[in-house]
């Protein structure tokens, strides 16, 4: 009985998966359109089964008559042969090829119901696959706003041709529903200056076909010519020309700037409407509080460019290498100064902004390719969690797909939807949804930074530490390992101390406490970099260094009194800047400085591990101050260290590294070793000091913005003044305890690197 039972059930789901559509292939049916899909086909149900078929170049509320041509277990496709009851938004169709050629869907339908139904889809998508809700549609997504051209908009057309047969190329021009090519000498959506070049760049293209097919037929030679192959053409207008080859430079303007780009690089072809979209896009990244803003998959540079005015600092993100470098030259070309573009992976985009741009007063915009944002990047993004993200994207689907994971999993909720129209008389839309993060928290400078700065001198350094969750002396002993252990022995030391330690086992008192620290210890080894900088704190904090040895020497007074360590001489630090980096980086550096006498490779190591621990003051909130006296002292200070490390930057230490590689240029030339060390540490060096001072800077102008934004009154003592509120950094040097040993190991592995250098010189010669 159990195997008829379940033979039964097989073939009664065998049978409901087969089941009949009751309409066959060829059969003729009228029916009544409903909807469009996205796709701009018309919707119809036939018979009382409620056949869904699926027709093209109708109307919602037409009567038709259509042929079924394919059948899916689902519904079934047809073409429309007689309109029995036309729609009152139905119009005529401006094109001759429209219905053959596969570039337009909604030619045959008024422009306002175009929009109508793409409000819709956006709709639809936000709610089927995001689980998005709204009070009512209205309120939801909002009309779809766009330029007032419904044709002669498209400033760009690629036609193409298939592989010729001989001579004879065929047609030119785009793929219809059956991917076969149609034929097509104007296009309708078109500008006119594009039209007007078509015909004769079809021209060129087959003669060219014709000559390759020529040089085929002549005789053998050592090199044959290629056999010829379809092609794409491409026809870019900007500003009145027409551009041909994909790498000709091409220029618009938006919004008052000039971006120029390669004529084959993507850049949105509606110029009529462009400006409405990105004006909506800077509005919306615009919002109260928003003072950062990070333009994501930045392209040419576009939005970020455009809203730059609106921000203190904008970062362009991208993944192309081009692209970040056709940014930069248009954010030069148009003088603005508070933008950057970076590229990278998309599983480490974001590295470089979490300690720039705080979230809290961050907003992202985001403009993916048609397949959305990838899985790393959602992830980064979730991470990061700015307060508002600005999503543009030309495929709701995979704008939904991604707005799920926003709502769901980042506790963003949606402010505002809005499409723009783009490309009238076909399928697609573009659309801008507006996420906001909720219960947004107010501006606290993170717990996790150690903070050391005295702004009352224009010698200040600001650095940020973050910190550690590790609290012990020695990870490697709390693990019970030496340094230097395998991955599988760390985990396997983690195993047994965790067994040991944990509180479900172990039921002292301390056994909470004392499986945090084992947990903390087996977080920092495991991680390399982690580890390195934890080491490079202690070394700053302690006298002793777990990493690079560092010696220390007689203490020297502060501006507060307190004793302070530093090397008897550091010439190297001064040498290569200036006096002005030794002057302004000089408390820097002496607390955080090699041996006296050490080498420019070791002073070059020292400044990198400061790089590596420093980061932006992006904490820096306004400032209170008792009098507005008091304010404009601190202002004026401020300015006079921007003033200073400006200068410093522009007439020492770029003038002298530009001397410097051309030295070691030159100096590559007479295959001295000595000469070609000494000249790539110098530059080494100089390179150092450059990104110091350049960060520095960006550092200090976050203050003087921190301090001309400050309120006045209800403070304490005050901040400028009284050096006891001074904040100094919290590591105070024991006179008592010895200096560490020398870089022993460090000093031999950069003699053994130098010695197989000059032995592979020698047996070059």
């Amino acid at each position: 009985m159990l195997w008829f039972a379940m033979m039964s059930s097989s073939l009664l789901a065998t049978r409901r998966s087969c089941r009949r559509l009751f309409v066959e292939v060829g059969q003729v049916i009228e029916v009544e359109v409903e909807r469009l899909t996205n796709l701009g086909e018309g919707v119809a149900r036939h018979g009382e089964e409620g056949v869904v078929v699926m027709v093209p170049y109708t109307a919602p509320g037409e009567r038709v008559r259509c042929r079924v041509w394919r059948t899916h277990k689902q519904h079934a496709n047809a073409d429309l042969v007689e309109i029995l009851r036309a729609s009152p938004e139905r119009v005529e169709p401006q094109c001759a090829l429209f219905g053959d050629c596969g570039g337009c869907q909604y030619q045959h339908v008024s422009l306002s119901e175009q929009r109508a139904w793409k409000r819709r889809h956006v709709e639809d998508a936000l709610r089927r696959l995001a689980g998005a809700q709204g009070e009512n549609d209205n309120d939801f997504v909002e009309a779809v706003r766009g330029g007032d051209r419904a044709y002669g908009y498209r400033s760009k057309l690629t036609p193409h041709y298939d592989t010729p047969r001989g001579e004879d190329v065929g047609p030119i021009g785009f793929n219809n529903c059956f991917r076969k090519v149609v034929d097509v000498p104007r296009c309708e959506i078109a500008t006119d200056a594009i039209n007007a070049r078509l015909p004769s760049l079809r021209d060129e293209a087959r003669e060219r076909v014709r000559e390759a097919v020529r040089k085929l037929a002549e005789p053998p030679r050592s090199r044959r010519p290629r056999k010829p192959r379809g092609a794409t053409l491409l026809l870019r207008d900007h500003e009145g020309d027409v551009a041909t080859d994909h790498h000709d430079v091409v220029a618009e303007r938006v919004a008052g700037l000039a971006f120029e780009f390669k004529a084959g690089d993507f850049w949105q072809n509606n110029p009529d409407a462009l400006p409405l979209l990105v004006d909506h896009v800077v509005s919306e990244a615009r919002a109260e509080g928003m003072r950062y803003l990070a333009d994501c998959y930045c392209g040419g540079g576009l939005f970020a460019l455009c809203a730059a005015a609106h921000f203190h600092e904008v970062v362009g993100l991208e993944i192309s290498e081009t692209n970040v470098a056709s940014a930069t030259a248009n954010a030069r070309a148009n003088d603005v100064r508070n933008v950057r573009f970076e590229a990278g992976k998309a599983e480490d985009l974001f590295r470089g902004v979490r300690d720039d741009l705080p979230p809290e007063e961050t907003a992202v915009i985001l403009d993916p390719p048609r397949r959305g944002a990838s899985k790393e990047f959602i992830d980064q993004l979730l991470a990061y969690a700015p307060a508002r993200i600005v999503y543009v994207s030309c495929d709701p689907a995979t704008q939904a797909r991604d707005a799920a994971f926003l709502l769901e999993g980042g506790g963003y909720t949606i402010a505002r939807a809005v499409p723009f129209d783009l490309f009238p008389q076909t399928r697609h839309i573009e659309s801008v949804v507006t996420f906001e993060k909720k219960n947004k928290q107010p501006t606290t400078p993170p717990s996790a930074f150690v903070v050391v700065n005295a702004p009352s001198s224009p010698r200040a350094a600001v650095l940020l530490f973050a910190a550690t969750d590790y609290t012990g002396e020695d990870p490697w002993g709390d693990l019970g390992l030496s340094p230097g252990a395998s991955a599988t022995e760390i985990r396997r030391a983690y195993r047994r101390a965790a067994m040991r330690t944990h509180p479900d086992v172990n039921k002292s008192p301390d056994a909470e406490q004392e499986f945090k620290r084992i947990s903390d210890a087996y977080e920092l080894v495991r991680d390399p970099d982690a580890l390195r900088k934890w080491q490079v704190r202690r070394g700053w904090r302690q006298s002793g260094s777990t990493g690079r040895a560092r010696s220390r020497a007689a203490p020297r007074s502060s501006p507060s009194g307190r004793p302070q360590w530093a090397p008897p001489r550091q010439p190297e630090y001064d040498d290569a800047g200036g006096d002005s980096f030794g002057a302004i980086f000089g408390d820097m550096l002496r607390g955080f400085a090699t041996a006296p006498g050490a080498s420019a490779r070791a002073v070059v190591d020292d400044l990198l591990d400061i790089l590596e621990q420093t980061t932006e003051q992006n904490g820096a909130g306004p400032r209170d101050f008792a009098t507005e006296t008091e304010r404009r002292r601190a202002e004026t200070d401020q300015r006079k260290l921007v003033d200073r490390l400006s200068n410093m930057l522009k007439s020492e230490i770029e003038p002298k590294l530009a001397s410097a590689k051309a030295n070691e240029a030159a100096v590559r030339t007479k295959r001295d070793v000595d000469e070609m060390l000494a000249a790539v540490e110098k530059t080494a060096g100089l390179q150092a000091k450059k990104t110091a001072c350049e960060r520095q800077l960006k550092i200090a102008r976050k203050e003087l913005d921190a301090i001309m934004r400050a309120q006045v009154g209800n403070v304490g003592p005050n901040y400028y003044d009284d050096p006891a509120a001074w904040r100094q950094p919290s590591y105070q040097p024991s006179p008592s305890r010895p200096p560490p040993p020398p870089p022993s190991d460090l000093d031999d592995r950069v003699a053994r690197e130098l010695d197989e250098l000059k032995r592979s010189i020698d047996r070059r010669k």
